[in-house]
């Protein structure tokens, strides 16, 4: 079955990450496979943020779990493999920290709420719709994180 051994290549992702870590860094990390047959995401969250489904009549909904720890965080760490089913016309969206933590000039953070509603305010494409949005939001407020976002539209 496509992505049958994703939770332990993360869990050895994890363990390489673990070695000589000597800075004590971590990283989140959503990792997926999707099966265009059965159209089914299986995934593996390492203390990533929450993706979201635009559905193709468009609800939108978080996709949240409960995951595992982010990649070096400890040493043993398990991860286990999540299931999403995914319809025509959805699109799956993931996001950096950076989005929901990016301030405007009044150092208030951008947020879930704020993301949600440009998710479903989109019309095509939502990436460039968040990134709008984020972008006027914030103003001329500097930016201190990466803004990274990645659409999976299923066609």
């Amino acid at each position: 079955a496509p992505g049958a051994d994703l939770a332990a290549a993360v869990a050895e992702a994890n363990v390489r990450l673990c070695e000589n870590n000597v800075a004590e860094m971590f990283v989140t990390a959503w990792i997926g496979s999707y099966d265009r047959k059965t159209r089914v995401v299986r995934y593996v969250n390492a203390g990533h943020n929450p993706p979201i489904v635009k559905r193709s009549g468009g609800a939108v909904e978080w996709v949240r779990t409960r995951g595992g720890l982010p990649l070096a965080a400890a040493e043993v760490a398990k991860y286990r493999i999540e299931t999403l089913p995914l319809g025509k016309g959805d699109t799956l969206l993931l996001y950096t920290d950076g989005v929901t933590e990016a301030e405007n000039s009044a150092l208030e953070f951008y947020g879930e709420k704020r993301l949600m509603a440009a998710v479903a305010a989109a019309d095509r494409n939502v990436v460039d719709a968040v990134r709008a949005d984020v972008d006027l939001f914030a103003a001329e407020a500097e930016q201190a994180d990466d803004i990274t976002l990645l659409a999976f539209d299923v066609k």
